[in-house]
C-alpha cells in the first residue's frame, strides 16, 4: 500500500508498506496503514492484528527509493528489525522510530550498522531462506525480491512484481 506520513516539518513522506502473516497454508498478505503509528508499540499492534497463532508476521516498509526495512514478530518476542540505510531512514518519522528502537537494544552478533548503511538484525529472515548476505545485497525496491524468495509474491497487494533472483526457500 502506498501511503504517506507527516514528517516533523509537516511535509508528507511517501512509503510502501505491506504485512505478510504466516499461517498453516502459507503467507497471507495485507495492506497496512501506518498513518496513525507514532510509537513502536503502535507498530507492533498493527502487525499483531494479522498474526496467526505464533507464526511470524513480517512488516515491509520502503520509502521513496531511499531505504527499506523488515520488522519481524514471532509470538510474544521483541520485534526483530533490519533497516537498509540508517542515514536515509533517520530523515523520516517511521525510519527514526525504527532506529530509536534499534539503538536502544543490546547488539546481537547478527546486528550491523553504525550511522550510515544498514543497521539491525541481518539474520531476520535467515530461517525463512533469505541469508544475511542476500539481505545486505538488496538496495531499494526490495519488497518484491524478498516476497519472491519467501514464495509470497503472488499474495502481495498491488502491482509488485519480482525483478531479481534471490534464492527461493525450498
Amino acid at each position: 500500500m502506498r501511503a504517506s506520513l507527516p514528517d516533523s516539518n509537516s511535509a508528507r513522506e511517501f512509503y510502501f508498506a505491506a504485512l505478510l502473516a504466516r499461517s498453516e497454508e502459507g503467507w497471507e498478505a495485507s495492506d497496512v496503514d501506518l498513518d496513525d503509528v507514532e510509537t513502536m508499540g503502535d507498530l507492533v499492534s498493527v502487525a499483531r492484528e494479522v498474526a496467526v497463532a505464533d507464526h511470524p508476521v513480517l512488516l515491509f516498509i520502503e520509502q521513496e527509493d531511499r531505504w527499506f526495512s523488515v520488522v519481524r514478530l514471532d509470538g510474544a518476542e521483541t520485534p526483530r528489525i533490519y533497516v537498509s540505510d540508517a542515514a536515509s531512514a533517520a530523515d523520516s518519522s517511521c525510519g527514526a522510530l525504527l532506529l530509536t528502537e534499534l539503538r536502544g537494544r543490546e547488539r546481537p552478533s547478527s546486528m550491523v550498522g553504525p550511522v550510515h548503511g544498514p543497521i539491525g538484525d541481518t539474520a531476520v529472515l535467515e530461517d525463512l531462506g533469505v541469508s544475511a548476505a542476500d539481505l545486505l545485497s538488496l538496495e531499494v525496491d526490495a519488497l518484491a525480491d524478498l516476497a519472491e524468495a519467501l514464495e509470497a509474491a503472488a499474495n502481495l497487494p498491488g502491482e509488485t512484481a519480482p525483478r531479481v533472483g534471490l534464492p527461493r526457500h525450498p
